[in-house]
């Protein structure tokens, strides 16, 4: 375990040029780093909390190197905090898009990012793709824990509401798959109501 909290660190370039087989927690929460290094090595990595201090932004490339990492089948990280980091809709894809058959991950903390409703529809459809019987089923089924973004409007609102059943679901059946899928299934393409809140706020006619 690395603990850096509060350490106000800018540069960890050197993560990227060393190797820590066995680091498992890496905690450099109220940092004002703005390049993330390669972590395709630290696969045993199962925390990483990146909390900025207010104002930071990690930008494009950093969340590239991030989701490079959970990308691989071999990742093993299960939370990962990025607070404070200026995450916008850009941003957020490329975490959300690297999330698609990741089966690590339970907790993302996204609280104070930069995403517009837009992006927060997209992790939305991440956790329960609406558009059809075979996306639903075969949406993440791993994350239980996703914060987004400060602001609460009514539509954000709504889009955590329906994030929070998919997440439900995911818990109670811990990440099983076929149960999950089929469970998300009967839950909603099968509730017509349910189905066209998801299609209003997943932008599908």
């Amino acid at each position: 375990m690395l603990n850096f909290d509060s350490c106000n660190i800018s540069d960890i370039s050197v993560l990227g040029d060393c190797f820590l087989p066995n680091l498992c927690t890496l905690d450099l929460s109220i940092h004002s780093v703005t390049c993330v290094p390669s972590l395709d090595k630290y696969t045993n990595l199962e925390d990483l909390w990146f909390c900025g201090k207010v104002g930071t932004n990690i930008g494009i490339d950093s969340c590239r190197s991030i989701a490079s990492l959970l990308q691989k089948e071999d990742c093993s990280l299960q939370h990962l905090n990025l607070n404070h980091c200026g995450v916008g809709d850009e941003e957020g894809e490329e975490i959300r898009g690297s999330l698609k058959r990741n089966s690590s991950l339970d907790l993302l903390s996204l609280y104070y990012s930069k995403m517009t409703e837009k992006g927060c529809s997209a992790f939305l459809k991440l956790l329960n793709d609406i558009s059809s019987i075979k996306g639903t089923y075969t949406s993440n089924h791993t994350l239980t824990q996703l914060t987004l973004r400060n602001l609460f409007d009514e539509k954000t609102t709504a889009i955590n509401k329906h994030a929070d059943s998919a997440m439900v679901l995911n818990k109670i059946y811990d990440g099983d798959a076929h149960t999950v899928g089929r469970a998300k299934v009967i839950a909603t393409q099968l509730n017509s109501n349910t189905r066209r809140e998801l299609c209003q706020l997943q932008g599908i006619d």
